[in-house]
């Protein structure tokens, strides 16, 4: 006889919940290209399996083309971890020419992963946001600049810039000017963003002028906000 499932209230709790969804799978389900889609869901499981268990407090789950990771608390240690997944997560699988969009929100959610049972406020923000950006890369929810806010780390998003989210339909209950994530700026080579040559040679396959307009709107994005750096060099005297 199956147990039945019980409610318990020490699985809701405030947590950092990161959501992504990528895209083009349905086009690739229509076109009966299972193949690529294999290839797809294999890179991104492969990369959110590595990356998530680097951190004790992070876990994750997976259903077809939707990729989450959760934490245990909403302490700026798990934000920390969770960005930090996040950022990587999403940039290798842009990388491998895999486009994604995605959110970070920070509320309550009742994570039952013996169960694959998962509900709260912070699942419902991080997928309405994650869904609904008409570009690649991922932002930063409402509810996650306000705990951020809180705990006083606001001023250490060196990932992030605001900017106003362009999203796929009109919904007016979404704020507009959030933190998106200054994708691949961490990484230089000769200086530059290698992800900017990687959008733009993704974005060259498409032939939907609407589809390579979310490419434009990420390579500005990203060629607007790259943290420039500087190396001051001295000379001593001999």
């Amino acid at each position: 006889m199956n147990k039945e499932i019980g409610y318990n209230s020490n699985l809701l709790r405030r947590r950092w919940i990161a959501y992504f969804d990528l895209l083009g799978i349905k086009q690739l389900n229509e076109k009966e290209d299972y193949i690529s889609i294999f290839v797809a869901l294999q890179t991104a499981i492969k990369e959110l399996k590595e990356k998530a268990t680097a951190w004790d407090e992070i876990r994750h789950i997976w259903f077809s083309d939707t990729f989450i990771a959760y934490t245990k608390d909403d302490s700026y240690q798990s934000f920390d971890a969770i960005n930090n997944i996040a950022y990587w997560f999403s940039y290798f699988l842009i990388w491998y020419n895999v486009p994604l969009r995605g959110a970070i929100s920070c509320d309550k959610l009742y994570a039952d992963i013996e169960n694959n049972l998962f509900f709260g406020k912070a699942l419902i923000e991080a997928y309405e946001y994650g869904e609904s950006q008409d570009w690649i890369g991922f932002l930063l929810c409402p509810s996650a600049v306000t705990r951020l806010d809180e705990l006083g780390s606001l001023k250490k998003l060196n990932d992030y810039a605001y900017t106003n989210i362009p999203y796929n339909k009109r919904l007016s209950k979404l704020a507009k000017n959030l933190p998106a994530c200054i994708l691949g700026d961490r990484v230089r080579t000769n200086n530059q963003n290698p992800l900017i040559d990687r959008l733009s040679r993704m974005r060259e396959q498409i032939d939907d002028s609407k589809k390579r307009a979310k490419y434009d709107r990420t390579i500005e994005f990203i060629k607007k906000n790259t943290r420039v750096l500087i190396t001051e060099i001295k000379h001593q005297e001999i």
